[in-house]
Order: C-alpha cells, then structure tokens, then sequence
C-alpha cells in the first residue's frame, strides 16, 4: 500500500487551504494509498539552531515533534503541502518543519547517504492567498520545490488559488474542486 503525507500549513483546520487539502483527500482512494496529516500548528516543533550536530552525526540534535516526521517524510510515496500565503510565503509552524529537514539535505549531500532514490515519489502543493499578484506565489513554490528536493520527492503539481479572503470563495469555485477531483484521480492511478 502506497502512504501519502499530507501537511497542512495553516492555522485553521477549518481555512481555505485546508478545505483545498480534505476536498483532494475525500477522492484519494483508501485501499491503495494511507493517508496520514499532519497539522503544523498542532506540532511543537523548534526552529533549526543551525548548532551543526546533523553534519557531524547525520541526525537532528533537537528532541522534540519533528523526530518521527523525519521517517514520514522519508516513507511516504506522496507528500501533500497545503497552506495559506503570509506575506508572500509560508506560515511560521510550517516553515519550521521544512526547516528543519536541514538534517536531510546534510545527509543527501554532505554524508551522501541519500533515501527512497530508487523510488518514484511526488509532491503536490496547495496555495491560497488573499492577494491577486502575478507573484504572490513564487517564494513559497521556491520553497516546497526545495523541500521536496531535499525529501527526494518528484514535484508533481501545483494548484494556486488567488483572492481568497474567505472559505466560501473557494468552496463556491467548481473549477477548483474539478481540478482536485481530476488530480486525486492522477494519483490513484499512480498507486
């Protein structure tokens, strides 16, 4: 059985960007792929100290909730992110998880200890933002791409969502939800 994680990024379970994530997750289908969420601002999670212990002894010094989403991240076949947009990017909590697979690029390309590279995996990515601009997008993107680098994870796709200022504006939007619907079905058929 192939795992997807999916991230939520947001303060608000009950945001626009959550309900993109659970509409996308009620057509992922449960006999072929485990589902398992991650809320970030439920995780007490410390920020990187940049102290150097992962370069010298591969691993994050830092005892705290981060420690079991290494195994998560480095197990799972899809890795889902779905977050608002703050100030042209990526809500503190989240930021802090992603931060902190520092230990995972220094094992990747310092200690060249690399996992899951035989693996076809993908990485899908939520935005929303209250903002129109052209732009307002591509910090967060740079990102993720990295993230997903660094997790040995395939960007797979992106859908963004701008000028949301409230829940009903994306749930009211059917092209949305036919465009989560159309891209669940993509990854059943990658289980």
């Amino acid at each position: 059985m192939k795992k997807l994680l999916a991230i939520y990024g947001s303060p608000s379970k009950t945001g626009s960007s959550a309900f993109l994530l659970n509409s996308f997750l009620k057509s992922i289908n449960t006999k072929k792929i485990k589902i398992e969420k991650i809320f970030s601002f439920d995780k007490k999670i410390k920020p990187c100290s940049s102290c150097g212990f992962c370069i010298k002894n591969g691993k994050c010094k830092i005892k705290d909730e981060m420690q079991p989403i290494y195994e998560k991240l480095q197990n799972a076949d899809f890795i889902i992110v779905s977050s608002p947009i703050y100030f042209l990017h990526l809500p503190s909590e989240l930021k802090k998880i992603i931060d902190r697979t520092q230990a995972l690029w220094v094992e990747k390309y310092l200690r060249k200890k690399s996992f899951s590279k035989n693996k076809e995996r993908y990485g899908i990515v939520f935005f929303v933002a209250a903002h129109s601009s052209k732009n307002i997008f591509n910090c967060a993107t740079k990102t993720v791409k990295a993230f997903f680098n660094v997790c040995n994870v395939n960007f797979y796709k992106k859908i963004s969502v701008p000028l949301v200022d409230a829940k009903a504006s994306v749930k009211s939007d059917r092209l949305i939800l036919v465009k989560l619907s159309s891209l669940a079905r993509q990854v059943n058929s990658l289980a």
